[in-house]
């Protein structure tokens, strides 16, 4: 069985960052940093590139999905994402029309889906997602799909949800 990948996101600072990349030396790991200016956890160009630069042994996630509204990829995520000098390893989106303004940037940068749930039954209905999963895949070649809740609630996943995480994710 593969190990589990760990993903910590929104990393502002060196020292939460240099953290994550020292567990990466035992982990698969990977390092996100929010690219989103209307997010609390944004980190500027110039940061992401300190930062960034200071760590080793994982793999560095640019986070441009949005919260609440369409996110349209500005001209400091484009700088970023089209600068071969900056080490990113995978783009991370959470909404269709992320997906379809990344790819009409032509980014050949490998894409994580995130989809955000808010109840059990949203796993449990394995169809529903599968169906989801897929055609995201065939229409726009996503690497990865993540699934979040912020819901403490939610720490606790039925025996049903867990049969369908291990389904989906063959």
């Amino acid at each position: 069985m593969p190990s589990p990948i760990i993903k910590l996101s929104s990393i502002t600072n060196l020292h939460d960052a240099r953290f994550g990349a020292g567990m990466g030396t035992v982990l698969d790991m990977m390092i996100g940093f929010s690219l989103n200016p209307n997010s609390k956890n944004y980190v500027s160009e110039q940061d992401f590139v300190q930062i960034s630069g200071w760590i080793t042994g994982c793999k560095i996630v640019a986070e441009i999905e949005n919260e609440k509204t369409q996110l349209e990829i500005n001209e400091e995520v484009e700088k970023i994402l089209s600068n071969s000098d900056y080490k990113i390893d995978f783009v991370q989106v959470s909404s269709h029309s992320d997906l379809v303004n990344l790819k009409e940037s032509a980014h050949q940068i490998p894409i994580i889906f995130s989809y955000q749930f808010n109840q059990i039954e949203e796993i449990e209905n394995s169809d529903s997602l599968g169906i989801m999963f897929r055609k995201l895949n065939e229409d726009f070649k996503i690497d990865y799909f993540l699934l979040e809740s912020k819901e403490a609630a939610l720490t606790k996943l039925s025996q049903l949800a867990i049969e369908t995480l291990q389904k989906l994710s063959k």
